[in-house]
């Protein structure tokens, strides 16, 4: 005689605190990234992440006092670059937690109709990829509102300092989500049965 044994599916915020702790160390992992790495003139990142270096003469004030915030001084605000790097990713949580199940969304949806298993190595890179991708594209409009809080750059490196927060935001979220997806599987593991 055998035996059935019954589990019980996971509960559907079970999806939910899995992205929102995903959520949380991306967004500050990633702005913290940004903050030291991007904004404070690393060459980690190449040409395309660094902001050209303007004439300090031809800058207006508000142009100074963000490059000064970027560089680690303070902003026009009277606020320490921690504390700049503090606000923009704890304003960042709610995007980050929207792109990532925005990610896990399309990702399950193809592994499921293509018969691919949660715990495959595709199900695992197409969710980092994604996540990367979408978090790359929703950072332009953050960093035009993140410009406007820190005083803005001049006009002429408004695009090249976008591209930068972009590519930025796309290698370091590329790196945690793959990470963790490796060490932890996708947020939908288990669930994927049940869908």
């Amino acid at each position: 005689m055998s035996t059935v044994v019954l589990t019980a599916p996971p509960r559907p915020n079970a999806l939910f605190l899995r992205v929102s702790a995903l959520g949380a160390v991306v967004a500050y992992a990633v702005g913290w990234a940004v903050h030291n790495f991007y904004l404070n003139g690393s060459s980690h990142l190449g040409h395309l992440g660094r902001l050209p270096e303007p004439r300090l003469e031809n800058l207006t004030p508000a142009a100074k006092a963000a490059l000064a915030s970027h560089a680690g001084l303070v902003s026009h605000h009277g606020e320490s670059a921690g504390g700049s790097f503090l606000r923009d990713a704890t304003l960042s949580v709610p995007l980050t937690l929207a792109v990532l199940l925005l990610a896990v969304m399309l990702v399950r949806k193809l592994t499921s109709r293509n018969g691919v298993d949660a715990d495959s190595m595709q199900a695992r890179l197409g969710f980092a990829v994604a996540a990367a991708t979408l978090a790359a594209i929703a950072s332009i409009p953050f960093a035009l509102v993140q410009n406007g809080l820190d005083g803005g750059v001049l006009p002429t490196e408004l695009g090249a300092h976008l591209a930068g927060v972009a590519l930025a935001t796309l290698r370091y979220t590329f790196a945690i989500t793959l990470g963790a997806s490796l060490f932890f599987g996708v947020p939908w593991k288990g669930m994927e049965s049940h869908s």
